[in-house]
Formats: C-alpha cells, structure tokens, sequence
C-alpha cells in the first residue's frame, strides 16, 4: 500500500503539471483563462495521463520504457512547472478546489481519506485472468525491449497492442528491481471517483443536473471494480476514461448553458481529445470519437480552418502511435483484424490466424467457447447470450435498450439537436458496438453503467425545466434523488467496509500484491528459452518470455531478440 501511494505522489507530479501546461498552451494566452474555468485538477491530471501514454508509446518505438524513460519524464515535467509559474497560470490551474480555508481543508482531507482507501484496494485484490495470461508479459516486453517486430507471432495476445501497457510499463519502476508495480488503474479510478463527488454540489447550491445522474454510473463502476484495481487490465483503463470524459463533457455542456461565454469550440477540446485516446485503450471503444464531431462542427461553422488542422493533427499524434506499434507487434495496422491490408512484413501474422483470433473474440463474448459462433444470426446468438447473463446484469441490459429511445423524445422536447444529444449519441453508440461486436459485461461494463442515468437523466432534467405541467413532477425529483445518491452510496460503501475487513490480514500494506506465480517448463527457439505453463493457458508475469502454445515454423528473426521473431 505504501508502495502504491509512493508511485501516485509521482503519477500526480508528472500528471497535473504536464496536462495543466500542454492545455495552456493549446489554449493560447487569449483563450486559456476562459479554458481553464472549465476545467478542475482531475482533468488536468487525466490529460496528464493521455499524454504520458502517448509518450510511452513513443519512447517504446525507440527504446524500452524504464529508467530512461523516467528521467526524460521529469524533465519534462519541471519545463512544465517552469512554464506554469514564468506565465502566472499555476494558480489557476487549481481552479474547482474550493475557495476558502475551511473548505480547503475539508476538501484535502475527504482526498486524503479517499486516496487511502483506492490505494488499500489497488494494493491487494482478486488479479485478473488475462493480467496473468498476457497483460503482465505485453508490459514486460515493453519495459525490457520497448517494441519487438512480430511479438504477436509468439502469443496472438501480445498483437492486441493497448496504450495501456505502455503507461503502466512507464510507471512500474521495474528497473529499481523489487518488482513491477501496477499502480496506475488505481489512480485513475481515484481520479473518477473524484469527479463523481462533486456530485455534492446538490446539497449546496440546490440544483440537479444531468452530469449528477451520469455521476452516479460512475460510482457505480469504481464501487464494481474495486476489488479487481490491484489487476492492470486494459477494461478497467478504457471504462473509467469513458465514463469519465463523458461525465466531463456533459459537466461543459452545463456550463456552457449557464454561461454562453464559455462556450466555443475551445471548450469541448478537452474531451474530444480524450475521445481520441480512448480507442487506443481499446479498439472496442472506437466509438467514443463521435464526440469529436462537437468542436469540428464549431469550428468549420466558425470557419476557423487552420485551428481544425492543427487539432486534425494533433488528434493524428495521439492515435499514430498505435498503429505504428500495431504494425510492428502484428505486421497488421489493425489487431485482431485484417482491415487495412496495406503492408506484407516479413513478421505479418498470418491471415488465417488473424481472422481466427477475431471470431473467438467475438464468439466468447456472446456465450460460445467456439470460433463458429462468430458468424451466427443475430436472430440465435441474441436469444442465448440473454440466457447466459445473471439477473442484475439482464436487467441493466433491458434498461439500456429501453433508455435509447429517449434520445429522440429529448430532440423533440427540447425541440433542437444539442450537444447534450451529441453525447448521448456518443455513449449510445459504444453501447450498441460492445452489444453486436462481443457483448462479454466485463468488455463494456462502463457502457452499461453510463447510458440509463445519462439518458433518464436528460428525462428527469426536461421534467424539472421544461413542462409546466410536470412541476410536481420535477419537484419529487428534487426531493428523491439526493435521497436516492445517500441511500445508494451507503449500500455500497457498506459492502466496500466489509470487503475492506475480509483482507486487513493480507500482507500488502508495503508493498503491492505482485503477479501470480506459475509452473512452467521450458522450450527452445533458436536457442531462447521460452515458457510454457504446464496447466492452463497462463504464465503470469515472471515466466518471461511466455507463450501459451508454441507456432510452428516460428524462429528469430536475427541474433538479437530486439529484432523479433518471423515465420519460415
């Protein structure tokens, strides 16, 4: 636990002070006071996260993500407290930290007890089946080689290629030796649940929002995962940045209504880029990029060209690198799929292999254990993937389909086609792409979650505003939903505490649950010993280089690991 905290003094250091920077400067000295009342520390710390992770993947193409990698990081890192304090910008940059010392510090000590609390759940937990069976080898390879040309030769998962690995390499701290730690999860979950609590704001200034319905399936993922925090699994990073940016968006929208100053094509920058990032946590969320269509439309109304091609730009750098990566794991600008065939590397996975991987994928998720499956109606695997969900989850799912046809009710209420059905529409299209692609809960947890408060709660805010013969309507709604937010959050803050209790005698309050331990033998290539599990499909983090299965005809492509592994 206390090597999880150490790590996220340093994440928040690297985080804060590089997002607050870059986004001053991409808002330029005329619009960064007015950009910068939009956002709140959390956001400048996720924007940190984005760009460490596109520098991650950058500096992997080049060299492994360690030491070296750190050390230019901090760098960083002082040039951007230098520029905050030489430009006068650091204070408010703090924007959204409440003003006043009594509310300072009540502020820094609800932090403070919610940083301990993330911290004792992403110290010790249940560990994700996939973190042992290709997350934890993807980061090593990444802080031991950077990037290593036909990887996905070796183990098709090694080709799934998600940013995340290469944030969490960048913040694993392998090369002290002790371990490598697997700490960032966490501090994004802490991140969210941070923006969820400002949920608060209801009991001072008396107003409920769309954001505060939105903040609610927010809580309830963090409370979901929250004994699963300790596993660097790539889910856990693309549905909290999901929620998140979404939550963010609807948080400018609402601003923007109170104050049509603030609203430019400028103010939705924050998410749009967010929503570009988010598909390289994973390709399922692809989705999410709808949302940049808010400030390309603004801009090209406003005829600001150059403004859209810089952001075209600087959209094609946070994306780059993942296809840039996914060509050299892969030979494949896309895994696991054979879209965009443009190159034929000596290290491209074969075809039939590829396209194999994808139809697993997609049949697992809807109830199958068999590749076929991928390719039945929707008519026969619809009716089985429903008989396969527990209760709870069938229920939400119902909910979600049923809330979608409140997009077009809201449209005809509000009698235009707002920014806030632009963000509806964002969310409910992840919702339907995770439910035809491969509808496995925990690929799209976050999407199930988000869409029913987001979409009752566009419901409940048209029925507070709008119809005057709804006012008891909307008034019962003001009386019930802070009500509702207690009730919930006690419920599940009750079954956190007794989660809590079970595992006070586990032995991680120094340092953080490691990778698990398998038995493994031994086979040769080339004269590389590589592991395999002698049970199973796992060989965790420790048996490296691991592979579940040995490829035929699979040799190194040169003296050098570095230089990858090719088929003859």
């Amino acid at each position: 636990m206390v090597s999880v905290l150490l790590i996220w003094v340093y994440l928040f250091i690297t985080t804060f002070f590089c997002g607050a920077a870059f986004f001053c400067i991409l808002s330029g000295k005329e619009r960064s006071d007015t950009s910068l009342k939009l956002l709140q520390p959390e956001d400048h710390c996720f924007f940190g996260i984005m760009l460490s992770t596109v520098y991650a993947q950058i500096f992997s193409l080049f060299y492994k993500v360690g030491l070296a990698a750190d050390i230019l990081l901090l760098i960083l890192t002082a040039a951007a407290v230098f520029f905050l304090i030489r430009s006068g910008r650091l204070k408010s940059s703090l924007f959204g930290f409440p003003s006043g010392r009594k509310k300072r510090l009540s502020a820094a000590a609800l932090i403070c007890f919610l940083v301990l609390i993330v911290s004792y759940g992403t110290s010790r937990g249940y560990f994700h089946y996939d973190s042992n069976l290709y997350h934890g080898q993807s980061i090593r390879w990444i802080e031991e080689f950077g990037v290593v040309k036909g990887l996905a030769l070796l183990h098709v998962r090694l080709g799934y290629n998600s940013s995340s690995f290469a944030l969490s390499a960048l913040y694993s701290f392998s090369f002290l030796g002790i371990r490598s730690f697997h700490t960032v999860q966490g501090f994004l979950a802490l991140l969210l649940l941070i923006k969820c609590l400002r949920v608060f704001h209801i009991f001072s200034d008396k107003e409920i929002r769309i954001s505060d319905f939105a903040r609610l399936g927010g809580f309830y993922y963090i409370f979901n995962v929250y004994d699963e925090l300790v596993a660097p699994a790539s889910d856990y990073f693309t549905m909290i940045a999901f929620i998140f940016c979404m939550i963010k968006a609807l948080d400018i929208y609402e601003q923007c209504e109170k104050d049509k100053s603030l609203c430019s094509e400028e103010s939705y920058v924050f998410p749009a880029l967010l929503c570009v990032f988010i598909p390289t946590l994973k390709l399922s969320a692809a989705p999410a990029v709808i949302l940049i269509l808010v400030p390309v439309y603004m801009l090209i109304k406003n005829k600001k060209a150059q403004r859209l091609l810089f952001y075209a730009g600087l959209s094609l750098i946070i994306s780059l690198p993942l296809f840039i990566r996914n060509y050299l794991l892969s030979g494949r600008l896309l895994y696991p799929s054979t879209a965009l065939d443009l190159f034929d590397p000596a290290w491209k996975v074969p075809a039939g292999v590829t396209n194999l991987d994808a139809e697993f994928i997609a049949a697992f998720g809807k109830g199958y254990n068999y590749a076929e499956a991928a390719h039945y109606p929707f008519s026969q695997w619809f009716p089985h993937w429903l008989s396969t969900l527990g209760k709870s989850d069938l229920i939400i799912v119902i909910i979600c389909l049923t809330s979608i046809l409140i997009l077009p009710l809201s449209i005809a209420l509000r009698k235009a086609f707002k920014v806030l059905h632009m963000i509806e529409l964002t969310a409910i299209s992840a919702f339907l792409f995770w439910l035809i692609a491969s509808p496995l809960v925990r690929y799209g947890m976050g999407f199930l979650l988000l869409l029913p408060p987001l979409m009752f709660g566009d419901l409940a805010d048209i029925l507070i505003k709008k119809s005057p013969k709804s006012r008891s309507v909307g008034s019962l709604i003001r009386r019930c939903f802070p009500v509702l937010l207690i009730l919930f959050l006690s419920y599940k803050c009750f079954a956190t505490v007794k989660y809590i209790c079970s595992c006070l005698d586990a032995p991680y309050y120094l340092l953080q649950r490691d990778y698990d331990d398998f038995d493994c033998y031994t086979v040769d290539i080339d004269g590389l010993d590589v592991y395999m599990p002698l049970e199973g499909n796992q060989t965790g983090y420790y048996c490296f280089p691991g592979t579940p299965e040995m490829v035929e005809g699979l040799h190194l492509a040169g003296d050098d690991l570095k230089e990858g592994f090719i088929l003859r």
